[in-house]
């Protein structure tokens, strides 16, 4: 979680209930949990060749990402059904 914190820029309690740690009713948790969902799926998959993806990887310590240029995307999209055969 350490790594987390300092991934996106920001203290515990961004997620987390001060008072008590194992909540889980936040909505910024409930998006994390997705987004570290969305991190392994695209790991696994369409990003694999690039060794992984972390959340540092898009945040660089910045709670907002910037965006991966269009190009880029389309490119990688374009390659993408090809490694599934």
């Amino acid at each position: 979680m350490q790594a987390l914190s300092r991934a996106l820029g920001v203290e515990c309690a961004q997620c987390h209930a001060a008072d008590d740690w194992k909540r889980d009713d936040k909505q910024q948790f409930a998006f994390t949990t997705r987004m570290m969902k969305m991190t392994e799926g695209l790991s696994a998959g369409t990003l694999r060749d690039m060794g992984g993806l972390t959340c540092w990887t898009c945040h660089r310590g910045k709670l907002k990402p910037e965006r991966m240029p269009r190009a880029g995307w389309q490119d990688r999209l374009a390659k993408w059904p090809e490694a599934l055969k």
